[in-house]
């Protein structure tokens, strides 16, 4: 049992976008000059190591002494919809994978009652479904805000 605990856990963080990606170190003035879901730490566009649903573009504080802080912006509600997006698919998420330990559970100590064996496979064919619709929204979340972050940063296109 301390195992799946564990290994929810670890499926929750990582969900959550906890662990760092590298990414190409681009040199920013605030967040709002940086990719999502990037912040500007010192200068440059990096990716922060711990989950925050606020951005710091939404918090008023700069991340430069002595300038002001910045006006939150488009690019900064798009930024906490996407934490705030992340954070409910994580939690979903680790509750889809709970599902399918649960019905998992039910088919081992079945001993032979085709009543519990019948609920075991519902529960894990429901919590399959439930971890592609989780991923799906996953997918869909992420293409329309990334092309919002990037028709943000460009402008709109004229005479395509």
């Amino acid at each position: 049992m301390l195992k799946v605990a564990v290994l929810t856990a670890g499926l929750g963080v990582w969900m959550l976008g906890v662990a760092a990606t590298p990414a190409a170190a681009l040199s920013c003035t605030t967040s709002d000059t940086c990719p999502w879901p990037q912040s500007c730490i010192k200068g440059t566009c990096q990716r922060v190591n711990t989950f925050r649903l606020v951005p710091e573009c939404a918090t008023a504080r700069s991340s430069i002494p002595g300038q002001a802080p910045p006006v939150p912006t488009l690019t900064c509600m798009l930024q906490t919809f996407g934490r705030i997006a992340q954070l409910i698919l994580g939690l979903t998420g680790s509750m889809a994978l709970l599902m399918f330990v649960y019905g998992g559970f039910l088919l081992v100590t079945s001993a032979g009652s085709q009543e519990k064996v019948t609920k075991g496979k519902t529960v894990m064919t429901n919590a399959v479904i439930g971890i592609i619709i989780i991923m799906a929204a996953w997918s869909i979340t992420a293409f329309i805000l990334d092309n919002l972050a990037s028709a943000v940063s460009t402008g709109p296109k004229v005479g395509g």
